[in-house]
């Protein structure tokens, strides 16, 4: 019995013969001699690929034979031409699904492999190629196991009558509320190829934002590091030098109290050294792990928000965020008031924004407009009432939207450059002033020999 198997090309099997142009031409006693043709013995499971010569279709597969020789004739006999055929070792099957499988559960997808997914798909179905078709061509392009998996389990789901929004919703790398509904609501419409890519437009949006915000942390971290790595170095390699040359030319003289402090923190980092490298990735991971917990999370954000340039490109983010995602769900066709519903999630934890938002909603059930209800809440943006009203009045509201997160997207972007041009000068200060205090306190002493031996 034949049983579907993952794309070909898997790396579970050892190949056996590949040779299809001899296989065409009928030579399979020449390829059987040259392969494990006469290694009878127990059963063995073999994955094999090939041309189904009645309707000329790709089939893959498994099966179980006592030998090469047998696997070949049995899939003679059902009409394959074979252009591979493998033995696969079933203690390295086992392990590589097992940790495909745990990597598949306990990883979800990616903001860029879900933008990738959303756009390739919505490109397939736009140039007309069926869902199922462009599922399983997109799985035999993958490269990555545990992604090729994924989307192997999504074909599948697909294939079995399930549609696409409540496969993506419960399958392995399942997709945020928000995507599943912009393509539920893709379906009930029959653009299913618009949605995608309206999907794939703000993923890669959100991608970028935060590639953006990634790139100004960059630099920052890196002086930091390196500041952190010259202080280090000194206080292990050079301080001590000093210290036993203190000792030799100062005997019983009492040292300057900054002199004093440096060499006490070089004993400390000669002392713990070892301890302190590895505090450091395990506060790493602790930071890491923080990072997931929502108390922790919004305690963090609402210490930054009180920062004047930080609080502006806080609420820059989520405004575009917001109003990219209103757009494009009210352009899929999404009811305004779930549309309104689902793009309060964009904003993530700001309890002020999705208090005002949600508030919003309550208006605009009650027949208000957008426009009017946003400034009725009071704290939303001058410029998003204005652009929702021009909006409004021309009828194009998902248009002026996504116009309005183009906007705050640039805003973003000025905001981001600001910050970072105070954020260097700030560092190199810091920088300087590490690296000079260790300086000045081993110079000090120095000092003081050079006066006694001048005679001052």
């Amino acid at each position: 019995m034949l049983v579907d198997l993952a794309p070909a090309g898997n790396p579970e099997a050892a190949p056996i013969w590949a040779n299809s142009a001899l296989v065409a031409s009928g030579r399979r006693d020449e390829l059987a001699r040259r392969s494990l043709a006469g290694s009878r013995g127990s059963m063995e499971t073999f994955v094999f690929r090939g041309v189904d010569r009645a309707s000329g279709r790709i089939r893959h597969g498994r099966l179980q034979a006592s030998s090469s020789d047998e696997a070949v004739e049995r899939l003679n006999r059902e009409g394959l031409r074979l252009t591979r055929l493998g033995v696969v070792n079933e203690r390295q099957r086992w392990f590589r699904s097992s940790v495909d499988g745990a990597v598949r559960r306990s990883r979800p997808a990616t903001l860029d492999e879900r933008a990738r997914l959303a756009r390739q798909l919505g490109m397939l179905l736009a140039a007309g190629l069926p869902l199922l078709a462009g599922l399983e061509l997109l799985v035999r392009q993958e490269r990555v196991g545990a992604r090729r998996a994924a989307l192997a389990d999504l074909a599948a789901t697909v294939r079995s009558g399930i549609p696409l929004s409540r496969g993506l919703a419960r399958g392995p790398g399942r997709f945020d509320p928000l995507s599943v509904s912009l393509i539920r609501a893709g379906e009930a419409a029959g653009a299913l190829d618009d949605a995608l890519l309206r999907l794939a437009r703000v993923l890669e949006a959100s991608a970028r934002l935060r590639s953006r915000l990634l790139a100004a942390l960059a630099y920052p971290t890196l002086v930091a590091l390196v500041a952190g790595v010259v202080v280090g170095a000194m206080l292990l390699f050079v301080v001590p030098r000093f210290e036993q040359l203190f000792l030799a030319q100062f005997p019983g003289r009492h040292l300057p109290g900054l002199t004093r402090a440096v060499l006490g923190l070089s004993h400390f980092v000669l002392q713990h050294g070892l301890w302190c490298a590895v505090s450091v990735p395990l506060l790493g991971g602790v930071v890491l792990w923080a990072r997931r917990q929502d108390w922790c999370r919004e305690r963090w954000w609402s210490g930054l928000r009180r920062l004047p340039l930080v609080a502006q490109i806080w609420q820059a983010v989520w405004v575009a965020r917001w109003a990219r995602t209103l757009g494009v769900l009210l352009g899929a066709g999404v009811p305004i008031l779930d549309a309104l519903a689902l793009s309060r999630d964009a904003v993530g934890t700001d309890e002020v924004l999705r208090l005002t938002l949600r508030s919003a909603e309550t208006r605009v059930g009650a027949g208000v407009p957008l426009s009017r209800a946003l400034q009725e809440g009071g704290s939303a943006p001058a410029t998003v009432i204005a652009l929702l009203e021009v909006g409004e009045a021309t009828g194009k509201v998902p248009e002026t939207l996504e116009r309005l997160a183009d906007v705050q997207d640039e805003e973003v972007d000025r905001a981001v450059i600001t910050l970072t041009a105070l954020v260097e000068p700030v560092l190199m200060v810091a920088l300087a002033l590490g690296v000079g205090t260790v300086v000045i306190a081993l110079f000090l002493p120095m000092i003081d020999l050079i006066r006694a031996l001048s005679g001052g």
